[in-house]
């Protein structure tokens, strides 16, 4: 096994959840598109501050615009904001 990423989370079972899709709302581009890709950000995560043998890597999922290729700022973590210029 390749243990090159030992901060990696096992996947969790779904949540129930207590609202319909009525409830929700739309989130669209600038452009006026509806339709997003996830695609990653990737940072590395210090051995000196992990504590770990080897650097760790991050990974962020980041939701961009399928027909501009716009990040989707308001899923962006605050301190994502803060580190990337979209």
């Amino acid at each position: 096994m390749n243990n090159n990423y030992p901060n990696m989370m096992p996947p969790q079972a779904p949540r129930q959840l207590n609202y319909t899709l009525k409830d929700t709302r739309e989130i669209k581009c600038s452009c006026g598109c509806i339709f997003f890709d996830m695609t990653t950000i990737m940072r590395v995560a210090s051995r000196l501050l992990t504590g770990e043998d080897s650097d760790a890597v991050v990974r962020i999922p980041i939701a961009v615009c399928r027909k501009c290729g716009k990040v989707v700022e308001e899923l962006l973590p605050e301190e994502i904001k803060a580190l990337i210029s979209v």
